[in-house]
C-alpha cells in the first residue's frame, strides 16, 4: 500500500472520525473549542463564572466536551460540526454564515429529541429512536425519579393560560400527576408568562431566570447585559408546564420544580441557596449518552446460548448491488468490521483527490477540499475499514457508497459494499493493514507526553498528557501510522491555560502497530509527541 493510498485511507477512515477519536475529557483536562465561535458563545455567559466574576450556575458547564460532525441533511455537505458540553450542544450549521450572526451557533433541540426518542438529522428528518429513560433532574441511579421518557408523555397534557395561578402539580415516574396544595406558599411558582406558541406556561421562578442580567463577557472584556438574547436563546420555548417531583439529588431526598423546554431542562430546588437554587439541567450529558451509548434505551436482546442454530449463509449478499463506476471494491460485502480493499482508475495523474462517503441512510459525510495524495499514475489503491461505520450510523446494515472525484479532471469513480449482519456474511479472508501487531512496543520517540495504557487492543481508549505550551494557544495535530505515513487535520485544538492538556483518544479506527499522535503549538512550535501500541 502506497502513500497515497494510505493518504485516502486516512480520509475515508481516521479523516471520518478524527473528531470522534480526539474527543476531550471533562473539565479541567479538556483539548479546547473545536471552532472559535463555539468559544465565543460559551465565553459570554460561562468565563465569568469560571474566572470568579460572576457568582451564578453554568450556562453551559466548565468547558467543552467531545466534538464531532454529525449528520444533518440540512447543512452544506450533509454534516455540521458540533461540540458538546454539560448542559447542551452547540451547533454550526452553515459554517459560510455571517459569524457574526447571533444564530451563527445554535443550541441543539437536544431535550425534545430526548423525551420524544427522535433524533433530528435535518431541519424536517428525523429517525426514531426510543424516549430516553433517563432521570432528568436527579441522581442517575434514582430509580423512582421522572426521566425524559415522563416528561415526553407530559407533552401531550391540555393546554390553558394559567397565568396568575401558582405551580401545584406533582409528577412521578409513571407521569401520574396529582395536586400538592402545600406548594402553594413556596415563593416565586406563580405562573407569570404563558407562550401562546407551545401553549405552556411559565413560572416567576424560570421566567427571571431566562431573563436575568449580569456579568458578561463581550469583546475581551467583562460588562453587564442579558444572558440570554432573547431570553429563549439557551432554553428554547416551553413544551411542558413546570411539575414537582420528590428526587434524589447528591443521595439526599429533595422536591424539586421541574420544566422540560425545547432545549434544555430547567429546575428548582427551594432548599438551595440563591443564586443556585435554579439551574439548567444536564442535558449535553443525558444526549451524549443516549446518542453514542445508548443509554436509557431497552437492552439489547440476549445472546443466544451457544449451540443455537443459525440460519445459514446467503448463497451470495451482494445480489443486486450497483454496478462499480471506474473501481473495484473486494468483497463486496461483510459485517462491521469487513476491510475492504478498493481500487479506484481514471484520474489525471498526480491530481488531488477529493471523497465522500454515503450512507444507506442518505447521509453523507466528505472531505472539505480535495486532498494531496502524493504522487499516482492515474490508478490508485485504497482501504476502507468499516469498523468506523456504527460511529456514523447506529444501524449501519445496508448498501454503502464511496465517490472519489478529481480535483482536475472531474472524474469519478464511485464504489460500492453492503454491510450485512454478522450471521450472512461469508467467510472471507480480509487482510488487515499494518502487517499485525509489533513485536515490541518501542515508545523512545515519546516527547513532552505521557499515555495511558501505553499499548491495548483496537477499541482501547487512550488517555494522552501534553505538556511544555504556551498557556491558550492552538496547536495542530497529526497521527503517523506504524510505517511512517502522516494523517493530518484541519482541524485545531486549544490548549488550557495551563499549558497543558489531556486528550481522550478511541483507537477503534486503528490497525495493529506502533502509532504516534504530535501536537505542535502554533505560537511556540513546540511538539509533545506521544507513542502507544494497538494490538489485534
Amino acid at each position: 500500500m502506497n502513500v497515497a493510498s494510505r493518504g485516502l485511507r486516512a480520509l475515508a477512515g481516521l479523516g471520518l472520525v478524527l473528531s470522534f477519536a480526539a474527543q476531550t475529557v471533562p473539565a479541567g483536562a479538556q483539548a479546547g473549542f473545536t471552532d472559535p465561535a463555539f468559544q465565543r458563545t460559551w465565553e459570554r455567559t460561562d468565563k465569568p463564572v469560571a474566572d470568579g466574576t460572576a457568582n451564578r450556575s453554568w450556562y453551559w458547564g466548565p468547558g467543552p466536551g467531545f466534538s464531532t460532525m454529525e449528520p444533518n441533511k440540512s447543512s452544506p455537505g450533509g454534516m455540521r460540526l458540533v461540540q458538546y458540553f454539560d448542559k447542551s450542544r452547540m451547533e454550526i450549521n452553515n459554517p459560510g454564515g455571517n459569524k457574526n450572526d447571533a444564530f451563527y451557533v445554535t443550541n441543539g433541540l437536544l431535550a425534545t429529541e430526548l423525551m420524544t426518542g427522535r433524533m433530528q438529522v435535518g431541519d424536517t428528518d428525523f429517525e426514531q429512536r426510543c424516549a430516553a429513560a433517563i432521570p432528568l433532574a436527579s441522581d442517575t441511579d434514582d430509580a423512582n425519579a421522572p426521566t425524559y421518557a415522563t416528561f415526553g408523555k407530559l407533552m401531550a397534557q391540555p393546554k390553558s393560560n394559567q397565568v396568575g395561578q401558582k405551580a401545584t402539580a406533582v409528577v412521578d415516574k409513571a407521569g401520574n400527576l396529582s395536586a400538592d396544595a402545600s406548594k402553594v406558599s413556596v415563593p416565586n411558582t406563580d405562573l407569570v408568562y404563558f407562550e401562546p406558541i407551545t401553549g405552556r406556561n411559565i413560572p416567576k421562578v424560570f421566567w427571571d431566570f431566562l431573563n436575568a442580567t449580569g456579568p458578561i463577557y463581550v469583546n475581551g472584556q467583562v460588562t453587564t447585559g442579558p444572558l440570554n438574547q432573547p431570553w429563549f436563546f439557551a432554553s428554547g420555548l416551553p413544551v411542558t408546564e413546570a411539575y414537582w417531583a420528590r428526587v434524589k439529588i447528591a443521595g439526599q431526598p429533595a422536591d424539586v420544580l421541574i420544566q422540560a423546554f425545547e432545549r434544555r431542562v430547567l429546575t428548582y430546588i427551594p432548599s438551595y441557596k440563591a443564586p443556585f437554587d435554579v439551574q439548567m439541567g444536564n442535558v449535553g450529558q443525558h444526549y451524549y449518552d443516549w446518542r453514542y451509548k445508548n443509554v436509557g434505551c431497552a437492552p439489547a436482546p440476549p445472546t443466544p446460548p451457544a449451540g443455537t442454530p443459525t440460519p445459514p449463509p446467503a448463497a451470495s449478499c451482494d445480489k443486486g448491488m450497483p454496478a462499480n463506476t471506474a473501481g473495484s471494491v473486494t468483497p463486496a460485502c461483510g459485517p462491521v468490521g469487513t476491510v475492504f480493499m478498493i481500487h479506484i482508475t481514471g484520474f489525471t495523474p498526480d491530481e488531488k483527490i477529493s471523497l465522500w462517503i454515503t450512507a444507506p441512510t442518505g447521509q453523507v459525510l466528505g472531505t472539505p477540499r480535495p486532498l494531496d495524495v502524493g504522487h499516482h499514475p492515474a490508478d490508485l489503491d485504497d482501504v476502507f475499514d468499516s469498523s468506523i461505520l456504527p460511529l456514523l450510523l447506529p444501524k449501519p446494515d445496508g448498501l454503502w457508497a464511496i465517490t472519489y472525484q478529481g480535483e482536475k479532471s472531474g472524474h469519478q469513480s464511485i464504489v460500492w459494499f453492503k454491510i450485512v449482519p454478522e450471521s450472512a456474511a461469508p467467510p472471507t479472508a480480509t487482510p488487515v493493514p499494518g502487517g499485525g501487531p509489533p513485536a515490541a512496543c518501542d515508545r523512545s520517540a515519546n516527547k513532552d507526553a505521557t499515555v495511558t495504557p501505553t499499548s491495548g487492543p483496537k477499541g482501547t481508549v487512550f488517555s494522552i498528557t501534553i505538556t511544555g505550551f504556551q498557556p491558550n494557544e492552538d496547536a495542530s495535530y497529526w497521527l503517523t501510522d506504524p510505517d511512517g505515513a502522516v494523517f493530518g487535520t484541519e482541524q485545531t485544538l486549544h490548549i488550557p491555560s495551563s499549558g497543558s492538556g489531556t486528550l481522550q483518544f478511541n483507537s477503534g479506527v486503528l490497525y495493529p502497530g506502533t502509532w504516534s499522535l504530535t501536537v505542535h503549538g502554533l505560537t511556540s512550535n513546540h511538539e509533545s509527541i506521544a507513542v502507544f501500541c494497538v494490538g489485534p
